[in-house]
């Protein structure tokens, strides 16, 4: 069995830090499609020599493609979140640069976990990926991949895109209690 902590949307790399100190047996992925935040991800590789991370700069999506990044164009200190895939985001701190994306590659985060695990390992998916965590763990769940995961740590997104209805979200919710212990991040 192993035992793998997937950060989706990593950001500073602040979580994937805390979690590499709190088990360090672990296996780390780090997925973070912002540009400006590669250097993040490598730095912690640096200073953890002996754990086994693995960094891709790529988007967690629905298809292996190449999608546009609407980037945020204000954060707060310690935080550059807020960029996202999606194109009707209504209220956001970040205030969203929807005029000047940059394309970025994207994977089937699904496709990826049934290529990368199986039901037997002890997988954690901490997921902050500004509102596509519902269309991602949705085909996680049809496509039958949401066996891997056993705790999912999502921030949802619900008040931010207008594609996401309360009915919606409770399903999701319901769907991920069934199967995984999930900890709603905030």
């Amino acid at each position: 069995m192993r035992l793998a902590f997937i950060d989706c949307g990593a950001n500073t790399c602040k979580v994937l830090r805390d979690n590499i100190i709190k088990f360090p047996h672990f296996e780390f992925y780090a997925f973070e499609p912002q540009p400006d935040l590669s250097n993040a991800c490598r730095e912690i590789i640096s200073q953890y020599p002996n754990v086994k991370i693995t960094y891709c700069n790529k988007a967690i999506w629905i298809k292996n493609e190449r999608r546009p990044l609407y980037l945020a164009t204000r954060w707060k200190q310690d935080y550059k979140g807020g960029s996202t895939l999606l194109s009707d985001h209504k209220k956001t701190f970040a205030s969203i640069d929807y005029l000047n994306p940059v394309f970025v590659d994207a994977i089937d985060f699904s496709e990826w976990l049934s290529d990368n695990f199986c039901s037997d390992d002890y997988v954690v998916v901490k997921m902050d990926i500004e509102g596509a965590e519902y269309d991602v763990l949705e085909k996680v769940i049809r496509d039958g991949n949401h066996r891997i995961i056993k705790k999912a740590i999502v921030e949802f997104h619900i008040r931010l895109n207008n594609s996401i209805t309360r009915q919606r979200h409770r399903q999701l919710v319901a769907n991920i209690r069934s199967f995984a212990e999930l900890v709603i991040w905030h």
